[in-house]
């Protein structure tokens, strides 16, 4: 999406790309601001004189990026006049362990669409079908580890009655053979239910009476923050923007990353108090409702470009109304 602006002559340009695709950000000579999904993007756009970046991941070497990803970064944050965390754990590595000056570090929330979720809520952890159904939604991959949602639902499995319990798995990934493999090694297969990748997830997600993230490390996870939209307590790892989403106690539970019993202990307490259940449920729906809207992200989002914009620029233009004031979500380090 490209928007003009008569004052200055300039371009703004909107980029979301992956890297295979370079060769459409071709510099421009008229280009005034770009705003780039992908760090990596900006080598090829040497003509634009306001650039900013996001970080949708953490930055710890050998976790979430590779050594030499980072050291891109650090070499690529000198061209770069705002970079756009989507989460606050992220903002606050940028500046803390790769010593990015805070004043270009900002945090804006991801914003879900409520339209479709509408009469889509659950009551939360209902409890009263014939199975307890305990979910995940996500890409199987590496960093998602569903290997460790497994491991809790055979921590589940030889405790209660195995007849009472269904686990799901909704999505597909280049790990989605070896995770079922691995369900099959563990002797739980006839327990677990492989959805594969699915558009009508808002749906599913009603059918859960309780949701599980066992990720390595995340940015801000859309996958709990549509649980919590739906109504459902959550059981997390304490890793990444997790518990920006979920408050111990309040919304969800916490659980060390790789700990399979503790995510255990933390499902099983749910099932057993579905009073708690439900009010975690009903605190995460009005989180959701209050901090992560669309336009709300949009409007943070847009507050930001009109700041750099006039600090670039040094004047204020049409593209942002000097009288405009947007709310926005200060990163807090």
């Amino acid at each position: 999406m490209e928007r003009k602006d008569s004052s200055t002559s300039s371009s703004v340009v909107w980029i979301r790309d992956n890297l295979q695709r370079w060769p459409f950000l071709s510099a421009r000579a008229d280009t005034g601001l770009v705003k780039s999904e992908n760090w990596e993007c900006r080598f090829t756009l040497t003509g634009a004189r306001l650039i900013i970046a996001s970080e949708r991941s953490t930055v710890d070497a050998g976790i979430s990026k590779r050594r030499w990803e980072i050291l891109l970064d650090k070499i690529l944050y000198f061209f770069t006049t705002g970079i756009i965390c989507n989460s606050r754990y992220s903002s606050k590595a940028l500046v803390e362990n790769l010593r990015f000056k805070r004043e270009k570090v900002f945090t804006v929330y991801n914003g879900l669409n409520f339209l479709e979720y509408q009469n889509k809520f659950s009551d939360g952890a209902s409890f009263r079908r014939d199975k307890i159904r305990i979910g995940t939604v996500g890409r199987i991959y590496a960093v998602k580890n569903h290997k460790l949602f497994l491991d809790a639902a055979r921590f589940i499995l030889q405790k209660r009655k195995r007849e009472d319990y269904e686990f799901h798995i909704v999505g597909d990934g280049p790990m989605n053979q070896e995770v079922q493999e691995y369900a099959r090694k563990l002797n739980i297969q006839d327990s677990v239910v492989f959805h594969g990748e699915k558009n009508n997830v808002p749906e599913i997600l009603q059918t859960f009476d309780v949701f599980v993230i066992t990720s390595d490390y995340e940015g801000l996870s859309n996958a709990i923050m549509e649980a919590m939209l739906t109504g459902l307590p959550v059981v997390a790892t304490a890793v990444g923007g997790n518990s920006e989403l979920v408050r111990e106690g309040q919304t969800g539970f916490l659980c060390p990353a790789g700990d399979a019993e503790a995510i255990a202990g933390k499902i099983t307490e749910l099932i057993d108090r579905p009073d708690l259940a439900r009010q975690f449920g009903e605190r995460g729906r009005k989180k959701i409702l209050r901090e992560f809207s669309t336009p709300k992200m949009v409007r943070n989002t847009e507050e930001i470009f009109c700041r750099l914009i006039r600090k670039t620029y040094n004047s204020s233009l049409n593209l942002c109304s000097a009288n405009k004031s947007f709310p926005t979500e200060k990163t807090k380090l």
